[in-house]
């Protein structure tokens, strides 16, 4: 062997043989001297996982009164949530000796055998005889036995089974060791003893019935103030098996607000578990767990996905006593999407304002692109208090859990501009004239007049602006109801509108061949009457009657409410919103004329005397007008319904509107629904309804000298 190759062989033997030395030592150091070191390592630390609460997006609109010269309007958080903390329970810590757990296993076996078919376990807590605190469990199910075989039998048969029905209640004493940390967690946090053992029961139930696991961690006090959760902190060793858990919590800032648009939240129920669990099988950032809250109506509960972020996930280390060591890996959460709605709070608050005691719904929307600025209904709750309100808001006769501004009621008389549109495209002369003498007759009954001796002869603006009743029944039987059907769902009756609410209804739009298809009864002229009046089969929400009136009165421009203006993620992009259809206004044709005839009508019902809605405009001081109808619709079996629907300004619109209250005996859409759209109206600055390009400092100094003005 050449000198050279012999110098490189002792090299590689010093190299391996240095290297294995330098492990050996290694080995030597960590096993021997630091023996006792990772054994106490290996003892008392232990493995978590821990779920980190995501931030729900916010919902948010824009104050155009906030804004000053040259500023933009200033976003306003309707919903958005806050720090908070719970106090959490984890079971397999609290049984760390597995005593309780390991004596409820035991108690699902009869004589030693497993129990089939069982049916879920109830778990209750109970008092035994000593004093002490129990588990008392219920349960049914079979036990199979088998039968006893001679050895001869057992060779050509195989042994058999008895099946046997078992229904048993077993009390399961609650170890003293268990007892003890939830009774200190009693006296530092002033919680009763028997609430917290009622939590710890739930939890083992929900073991049982393998809803959840023994290491998962479970709220027992929600919300816990700061000073309470540093107690928990101090004392954390007498009080093994609970932890502070930070979380997000919801907040309404402004209460009442909007709570019929923005929704409420609620805990998950088994049901939507299973359903998410499914839904989100796999997926660590989105899937639910048992506490989790979720939204259930409103903008809450239709963009949910949205405004839901990803959770979070953090593996530690801990020790013996439950408290972290350090963080190993961090998987951050990501926070849902913000949505920012179209009303204008300032606006809402003042037409929930004008409600006071009364029951109704507000609608007013931008006559040019259907934003919904206003979308209020009486009475209404607050969404942070609606869990613990709920048995109270249910009985309310009053109804103040439904959203009426989007539910379905008869509409009445403002359905007379549907008449009219039907008429002339049927070929009725715009100028043409009715004698009304109180009533107008269908066979030997008849529709009575709003006039009891009658309004005389009545051209159409005269039978517009004092609801005259004969005159338009006369335009109805002339039209006939498939033409009134069809322009009814020409300006986007029967159809649903809310787009990104849920329960909102469609409507209903009666016909000859709908009822004969639906019923089988026939139509018969005195449907057509009462047809032309808004009365019958015809439901209609405030929505929808808005919408109307807007497409009328802007020659044929029929827009489609909306609520949501954008989403934006935690990015700062703006992500679609989701529609199930177009929002782009499509276009009506009307009839030669029809809107401008329509217009001045409309505006003779609130300013000129004799008008139906007169008493309500007749001093009114704005720097525009109002075009409206008023509306007095029967409910069998309940009160009227009050309506006054229209648009300002009254020869430009930029915003429609519709107002609906339940009337009491002896008033009428008029004196109740028309005063309350002024006010809703005159919350507006005036710079927005005429479209003026003056600031918004300038318009909130016009509409308060106004108002002072007004006062004097």
């Amino acid at each position: 062997m050449k000198p050279v190759y012999k110098y490189r062989l002792r090299v590689l033997l010093i190299l391996a043989f240095g290297g294995c030395l330098m492990v050996a030592t290694r080995l030597f150091y960590l096993q021997v001297i630091q023996r006792e070191h990772w054994q106490e390592y290996a003892t008392n630390i232990r493995l978590s996982k821990r779920s980190i609460a995501t931030h729900r997006g916010r919902i948010l609109t824009f104050d155009i009164t906030s804004a000053g010269d040259g500023a933009k309007p200033e976003p306003v958080a309707l919903a958005a949530d806050r720090p908070a903390f719970d106090i959490a329970m984890k079971l397999s810590d609290l049984d760390s000796a597995k005593t309780f757990r390991g004596a409820l296993y035991e108690a699902l076996r009869v004589d030693g055998l497993r129990v089939r078919e069982r049916s879920e376990v109830k778990l209750a807590l109970a008092q035994t005889r000593q004093g002490g605190w129990a588990a008392k469990m219920t349960y049914s199910g079979v036990v199979l036995r088998r039968k006893k075989q001679s050895s001869i039998a057992r060779l050509f048969w195989k042994r058999r089974s008895t099946r046997e029905k078992v229904d048993e209640q077993r009390v399961i004493p609650i170890p003293d060791a268990v007892v003890q940390p939830v009774r200190r967690l009693s006296d530092q946090t002033g919680a009763g003893l028997e609430k917290l053992l009622g939590h710890v029961i739930k939890r083992a139930e929900d073991m049982l019935n393998d809803r959840i696991n023994s290491w998962e961690v479970r709220p027992v006090l929600r919300n816990v103030s700061y000073d309470t959760v540093m107690r928990v902190d101090v004392h954390h060793e007498k009080l093994r098996g609970f932890l502070a858990e930070p979380k997000r919590a919801r907040r309404y800032p402004h209460g009442e607000l909007a709570a019929h648009i923005v929704g409420y939240m609620t805990k998950l129920n088994p049901d939507d578990y299973a359903k998410y669990k499914e839904e989100y099988a796999g997926s660590r950032e989105k899937r639910y767990l048992l506490n989790d809250t979720i939204g259930r109506s409103g903008v809450e509960g239709r963009l949910n996905a949205f405004l839901r972020g990803a959770r979070g996930l953090e593996l530690v280390e801990k020790d013996r006593n439950g408290r972290m060591v350090r963080a190993l890996t961090t998987f951050d959460p990501k926070a849902g999407s913000d949505v920012y709605l179209t009303i204008l709070p300032a606006q809402q608050r003042a037409a929930e304002a004008a409600f006071g005691d009364r029951t109704g719904a507000a609608v007013v929307i931008d006559a040019r692109t259907g934003e919904i600025l206003v979308l209020a209904s009486a009475p209404r709750f607050d969404p942070a208090t609606f869990s613990r309100d709920f048995a109270r808001l249910s009985a309310d006769p009053r109804e103040p859990l439904f959203h009426k501004a989007i539910k379905s009621y008869p509409l009445g008389s403002t359905f007379k501009i549907v008449t009219a549109l039907a008429a002339w495209d049927a070929g009725v002369a715009p100028d043409i004239e009715f004698k009304c003498d109180g009533r107008f007759m269908v066979g030997t009954r008849g529709v009575n007049c709003s006039a009891r001796w009658g309004h005389g002869k009545v051209p159409f603006r005269t039978g517009m602006k004092k609801s005259c009743n004969v005159y338009f029944c006369e335009m109805g039987a002339r039209a006939g109801s498939e033409k009134l059907a069809e322009w009814a769902i020409k300006l986007g009756l029967g159809k649903k509108t809310a787009l990104e609410l849920d329960g909102g209804h469609a409507g209903y739009v009666p016909s000859p061949a709908r009822r004969a298809f639906e019923s089988g009864r026939g139509w018969w002229r005195g449907d057509t009457a009462n047809y032309s009046i808004g009365q019958g089969d015809l439901l209609v929400t405030p929505l929808q009657a808005a919408g109307a009136m807007a497409a009328v009165c802007t020659g044929g421009r029929l827009v489609v409410p909306h609520i949501v203006k954008k989403i934006v993620n935690a990015n700062g992009r703006e992500i679609p919103v989701p529609r199930k259809r177009s929002i782009e206004p499509v276009q009506v044709a009307l009839p030669a004329g029809a809107a401008e005839r329509l217009r001045d009508a409309l505006t003779a019902v609130a300013h000129e005397e004799g008008g139906t809605a007169h008493r309500a405009f007749g001093d009114w001081r704005r720097p525009y007008r109002i075009a409206g109808k008023t509306s007095t619709a029967q409910r069998p079996g309940r009160s009227d319904l009050g309506w006054f629907a229209g648009v300002a300004p009254a020869d430009d619109p930029r915003i429609a509107f519709a107002v609906i209250v339940d009337l009491i005996e002896g008033e009428h859409g008029g004196d109740v629904p028309a005063p309350i759209a002024r006010q809703i109206i005159e919350s507006f600055p005036d710079e927005f309804i005429t479209g003026e390009t003056r600031t918004l400092a300038s318009a909130r100094q016009t509409a308060n000298a106004t108002q002072q003005t007004d006062s004097k």
